[in-house]
């Protein structure tokens, strides 16, 4: 007989009575339907339990018994308690279905959601409660997924503007400590000058790390110095590291080549592996020591290894550790899906990562990725200043920024121009009506009139300060801003800022062919 219609024959026909009864077995015709009824319900993969008023199980389809491992006739007849374990009561709802409850059962994994439906007979007589549980745990672990994707998208939109509020002040302090180090010839002053600029710039590189990670963009391949991702991944997580006692220690050739790849991709391959470190000297309490290394590898790669001293995992556990699905059963450590995440960074780079036990405890990790060509800005690589002659020339700068304002100002009349400043949009274009700039200097956002439209209306009009302009923004992150920077072809300078980045964006400026307009 079908597991769903599992049940003992019914009783013969009472003697002497002539006919058909209620008593009577089902035809032929009957038989069939109801066995193609139980096919249909054992095809389904939902749990269906049929129990009577006293909660004894009466019906089960397949899905049941594959579960619980057992057959149907060890199954009917038991009470759902000793075989579900402790259900919510079901809570009556209108239509004659039930409350909706997330359980968990004790001969599974994972999240189960149950309905409940009353279970009628011929005459409308409630005789039992209908348990469907729908196996929810690759739902939820993508719900999981999807709220954090969720979360990180609201916080990379806040820290966006944090971004620009931070960055204003801190152009201010590093720019104003390198105009008074230039100003001053006082040893002991310039070394506290000198103090204020690296800390200030060490609060500017961790914000901008910080942002940088946090960031959704389209990943792009670039040449990038591995040196540069174990910097800006050391950055981020001093803190963390100096609170679990994890020193972490690198080797990482001169001359090694740069990879191919997204800065901000790799920096979270390499911060996913610390954070597992990190976690693990957290809950143990004891320090661990992390090494980096890496060394140029075959075929025009290069191979990078990471080596932790915890946390000591199964091989189970190792072998599903970059598996986004984990292994059922086992406590997989904390991070699961962030490493998971990391091994889809890495294929993406053309690359390989894998990860194995280390004798003793801990883990190492080995990455290859595709070697690139170095390739060096000579403007970002050199740090001397420079020399910016502006003598008789008159420029407009527009920053509702009074501080970043006055620190432009004054590097624009250190080298001899003269100088109109104004703290918004409308003002900037009031001003420019009245009078013509060899050079504007503006914010890219600002009250009133953002640049974009400020130089549209410059362009419209055919005014060199179109093309005789550099952009200033604290506002990195924001895709808007990235956009129209790159299309403009404008100088462009980033707050927190050094001088000579100002001095180098308005030379660049000031080379400019008055003819062309820019891309607006």
């Amino acid at each position: 007989m079908d597991s769903f219609n599992h049940r003992k024959d019914p009783p013969p026909p009472a003697a002497g009575r002539e006919g058909p009864s209620a008593e009577s077995p089902p035809t032929r015709p009957e038989l069939r339907v109801l066995r193609q009824w139980a096919s249909t319900l054992d095809a389904i993969p939902d749990l269906i339990v049929i129990a009577d008023l006293d909660g004894v199980v009466t019906r089960v389809n397949r899905a049941v018994a594959d579960r619980l491992g057992m057959s149907f006739k060890e199954i009917i007849g038991r009470p759902m308690s000793g075989l579900f374990g402790d259900l919510p009561v079901p809570a009556p709802m209108a239509g004659g279905l039930t409350r909706i409850s997330e359980v968990t059962l004790p001969f599974a994994e994972g999240r189960f959601q149950m309905s409940c439906f009353p279970n009628f007979d011929p005459d409308g007589q409630r005789i039992g409660v209908i348990h469907v549980f729908r196996d929810i745990t690759e739902e939820k672990r993508v719900q999981e997924r999807l709220l954090e994707a969720e979360k990180l998208a609201t916080v990379s939109a806040v820290l966006s503007g944090v971004a620009h509020e931070m960055n204003n002040p801190l152009a201010g302090v590093l720019g104003f400590a390198q105009l008074a180090q230039e100003l001053c010839s006082d040893p002991a002053v310039t070394e506290c000058l000198t103090t204020v600029q690296a800390e200030a710039d060490r609060v500017s590189r961790i914000v901008r790390n910080l942002l940088a990670f946090a960031r959704r963009s389209q990943p792009t391949h670039r040449p990038v110095p591995w040196s540069d991702v174990v910097d800006r991944t050391r950055d981020l997580l001093a803190y963390e590291m100096r609170l679990a006692r994890v020193t972490l220690a690198t080797e990482v050739p001169d001359d090694l080549p740069p990879v191919l790849g997204d800065l901000q991709q790799l920096e979270q391959v390499l911060v996913s592996i610390l954070l597992l470190a990190i976690r693990d000297s957290m809950r143990r309490k004891e320090g661990q020591d992390v090494c980096v290394r890496a060394r140029r590898g075959v075929g025009g790669r290069v191979r990078v290894e990471v080596e932790t001293e915890g946390p000591t995992l199964t091989q189970d556990q190792v072998a599903h550790l970059l598996d986004l699905t984990g292994v059922a059963g086992a406590e997989v450590p904390p991070g699961e899906v962030r490493l998971a995440l990391a091994r889809g960074f890495v294929s993406q780079h053309g690359g390989r990562i894998g990860v194995s036990s280390r004798p003793g405890g801990g883990l190492a990790f080995a990455l290859e990725l595709p070697a690139a060509e170095a390739v060096e800005d000579a403007e970002e690589a050199s740090r001397e200043d420079v020399v910016l002659d502006a003598s008789g020339m008159r420029a407009l700068v527009a920053d509702d920024d009074e501080v970043t304002a006055r620190l432009i100002a004054n590097v624009l009349r250190m080298a001899g121009a003269h100088v109109d400043v104004v703290d918004d949009g409308k003002t900037a274009w009031a001003r420019l009506r009245e009078r013509r700039y060899d050079l504007l200097v503006t914010d890219f956002r600002m009250p009133g009139m953002d640049a974009r439209d400020l130089l549209a209306r410059l362009a419209a009009e055919g005014r060199r300060e179109a093309r005789r302009a550099v952009l200033v923004s604290g506002d990195t992150l924001n895709r808007e801003t990235e956009a129209y920077v790159e299309a403009s072809g404008l100088p462009f300078v980033a707050k927190p800022f050094t001088l000579a980045a100002v001095r180098r964006a308005i030379r660049k400026a000031l080379a400019a062919p008055i003819g062309r307009d820019p891309a607006v």
